[in-house]
């Protein structure tokens, strides 16, 4: 029964990101313009908040995430603290679009260009946070499903603390 509920405890963990990330990758159809679009628009729509949409919408179709995904998955080993870190260290960086795309708004005013730069870092560093968490959530549930199946650990203090831990099975 034990291991049962475990089981379902992982597949609800894994599912529910999983079920977000289907969702934020239907929801381009709920914004207004496309990153070629959006670039491509005309002159008269150079304004910061403009900007600031196309940023983000070049974000989220543009911008890896793969190794924030990596990251949390390879640090969900230490629990809270592993993903706690990489979360914070993926929101202190300042991402930047890439050369291409900085070159296509060249010709944009000053209001248009800072509105991109800094919807595109909002959009990036938001879906840093989302995939290092993503990853996070899969190594956790891959370590109980790992620990579930083993008989999970059994710490013998019976004798007396010696200094080690005896987690073989009995």
């Amino acid at each position: 029964m034990k291991r049962i509920l475990v089981l379902a405890l992982a597949q609800l963990m894994l599912l529910t990101p999983l079920a977000s990330s289907a969702a934020e990758a239907q929801a381009p159809s709920q914004e207004p313009a496309k990153p070629d679009t959006a670039l491509t628009a005309p002159a008269d729509t150079s304004s910061y908040s403009v900007g600031f949409r196309a940023g983000q919408v070049t974000a989220s179709q543009c911008h890896p995430t793969w190794g924030w995904i990596l990251g949390g998955y390879l640090s969900s080993g230490l629990l809270v603290i592993g993903p706690g870190i990489v979360a914070v260290v993926s929101q202190t960086g300042h991402p930047a679009p890439p050369p291409v795309v900085v070159s296509s708004i060249a010709d944009r005013d000053g209001q248009y260009q800072c509105g991109f730069m800094k919807g595109y870092e909002s959009r990036a560093k938001s879906k840093a946070l989302g995939r290092t968490l993503l990853g996070a959530a899969l190594g956790t549930a891959l370590l109980a499903v790992a620990i579930a199946s083993s008989g999970g650990l059994e710490l013998d203090f019976s004798g007396g603390w010696d200094g080690k831990l005896d987690t073989h099975s009995k």
